[in-house]
């Protein structure tokens, strides 16, 4: 049964039904009434009013030939609304069982739809596992060959600039050279001026070299000024000067290469044996500080003349004048 048709006409009796009910049972009709009922009283005095009670009255009859037609309608209203609602719980029941039947299929249906996705969805899984591995791979070599074009593209930036550096550092040297040249081609004459004055250098130094003494003759000068005096036995009379002295005759003797003759003195004091025996023992303390100093041993010949050669006219403290050593070339020794 078509339950939508049903709709409109419960709609439209519904309103009929609201404009009768009002005309059924009338209100404002009994006021009316009521409100006439006092002039019944001056019905006797008044024709008019008279008059105007039994048009009220005819009117009061009307309205209730008007009130029983209007229920009459409502009856039949109500009738046809009671006769529609049944209708309509009737259409509801059969649309409500296709419904369910409807539903129902629908359910199933859904069903074998699940179950079919189901289906589908574990086989897209399988294939999706499938096909993970080998693209895993893939990326996993994607990824590799990513990072070795990275080094790659590193190490062509590094051979740039290297090659960027090598040139500019050509670029400098051949700078450089060019200069250099233009500097040697220039010194050139700068360098002829030098070695003729260097020439003349040499000339003059070997000039004024041989015009120096010799080594043996600058030892003998420096021999025959040197006297070293003690105080008492092998104590300088002045260790600062004595110092220098030995300094100076050691140098010159290990250049010259020529023997020495230390030779030891003493005053003429106490018993000449002992005096010449001091003397000695001055005489070897300064060759081996000669030695000390350098000079070969070969070289050096202590003697000792005692108070042989004393100074003459020396006495009491003029004694430290004879108490010395002195020096002379070994010759034929």
């Amino acid at each position: 049964m078509k339950v939508s048709g049903l709709a409109p006409d419960l709609e439209r009796v519904d309103a009929i039904a609201a404009r009768l009910r009002p005309l059924a049972f009338p209100r404002d009709i009994k006021v009316n009434v009521a409100r006439v009922a006092p002039f019944d009283k001056q019905a006797e005095q008044d024709s008019g009013l008279r008059a105007l009670a039994a048009r009220a009255a005819q009117a009061e009859r009307q309205g209730e030939t008007t009130r029983r037609q209007a229920r009459d309608d409502l009856a039949a209203l109500d009738k046809r609304v009671a006769e529609l609602r049944l209708a309509l719980n009737l259409g509801i029941s059969e649309l409500s069982a296709d419904l369910s039947a409807g539903q129902a299929q629908a359910v199933s249906e859904a069903a074998g739809l699940r179950r079919q996705l189901d289906g589908n969805d574990q086989k897209l899984s399988q294939n999706t596992a499938a096909l993970r591995a080998p693209i895993d791979v893939l990326q996993a070599d994607a990824a590799r060959a990513a990072a070795r074009l990275n080094d790659l593209a590193a190490q062509a930036d590094k051979l740039r600039s290297a090659a960027d550096s090598l040139a500019a550092g050509l670029a400098e040297t051949n700078a450089a050279q060019a200069r250099a040249a233009a500097q040697l081609a220039a010194g050139a004459g700068e360098a002829e001026t030098l070695r003729a004055r260097v020439g003349q250098l040499e000339t003059a130094l070997a000039q004024a070299v041989s015009r120096l003494p010799s080594p043996g003759a600058r030892l003998r000068e420096s021999l025959a000024r040197s006297v070293i005096y003690f105080a008492r036995e092998t104590e300088f009379e002045n260790a600062q000067q004595a110092l220098a002295s030995l300094g100076e005759i050691a140098e010159l003797a290990k250049a010259s290469g020529l023997r020495l003759r230390v030779i030891g003195h003493s005053d003429a004091v106490g018993d000449v044996t002992k005096n010449l025996q001091l003397a000695l023992k001055r005489a070897t303390f300064i060759a081996e500080m000669l030695a000390a100093r350098g000079v070969d041993q070969k070289n050096i010949s202590p003697a000792s003349r005692g108070s042989a050669e004393a100074v003459a006219g020396a006495s009491g403290a003029a004694q430290a004048l004879n108490r010395r050593v002195t020096f002379e070339i070994a010759e034929g020794e």
